[in-house]
């Protein structure tokens, strides 16, 4: 991420990287399905990028002492790129959206669905069942809204498109 973060702004390989990378809806729709992993990378300044990576690396780390260290990262980049995709969907064809944090909020999703699914032999039916979904909605509320930049669409596609990647790993 720390290459990616600056390479755009040193023009590397001479290459446009916002316009190559950034998550544009109507590009994605058309079929430029690559720029749902490619703008996962580029982020808007360092904080944007400190921010992904201290919350993105506390989930990470979750995550691997769950499902192991390789099949963790892929999953969080897949649900990112998925999350990116609704997102694609859901908004206008104008939309454009750079950063790591529809993966962090996919990672969220993951961790959620998985502890959820661990709870149901205990919990059964009862309400408290749902809690570790709650708990994670009550942080995709609290991280994810705030800010004039925020894309909120892009969290909450990230979040469920990790809650039904986390579901299949869970039952898989």
């Amino acid at each position: 991420l720390f290459f990616l973060y600056g390479a755009p702004r040193r023009q590397a390989f001479s290459l446009d990287w916002w316009s190559a990378g950034t998550a544009q809806a109507g590009r994605i729709v058309d079929g430029e399905w690559w720029r749902t992993l490619t703008a996962l990378g580029l982020h808007a300044d360092i904080g944007h990028l400190a921010s992904n990576l201290a919350f993105g690396s506390g989930l990470g780390l979750l995550l691997t002492q769950l499902l192991g260290t390789g099949l963790a990262w892929l999953a969080i980049l897949l649900a990112g790129a998925f999350g990116n995709a609704l997102c694609a969907l859901l908004q206008p064809a104008t939309h454009a959206a750079v950063g790591a944090s529809t993966a962090v909020f996919g990672a969220l999703g993951i961790l959620a669905a998985l502890a959820w699914k661990r709870q149901v032999a205990i919990w059964r039916l009862r309400l408290r069942r749902w809690l570790p979904f709650a708990a994670g909605l009550m942080l995709l509320a609290y991280l994810g809204v705030g800010g004039e930049r925020t894309d909120v669409v892009g969290h909450f596609a990230g979040f469920v498109a990790g809650a039904v990647l986390g579901t299949a790993l869970a039952i898989g």
